[in-house]
């Protein structure tokens, strides 16, 4: 994945590989890291439920 980083672009980097790899409306869940463009990617994803990992 190329730069920027943004939320923007992580989430059609995500929604162009699950195109690619014919998961579209295959997946139903994340869990994810409290990373703030990660979180904002999959937030989103309106189709799917997330989860956030606390700080161990």
């Amino acid at each position: 994945m190329s730069y920027p980083h943004t939320a923007e672009s992580i989430h059609q980097f995500l929604i162009y590989k699950c195109i690619e790899f014919i998961l579209e409306n295959k997946i139903v869940y994340a869990i994810i890291s409290n990373s703030f463009n990660i979180v904002k990617a999959i937030r989103l994803w309106n189709t799917i439920q997330q989860e956030r990992l606390e700080k161990a």
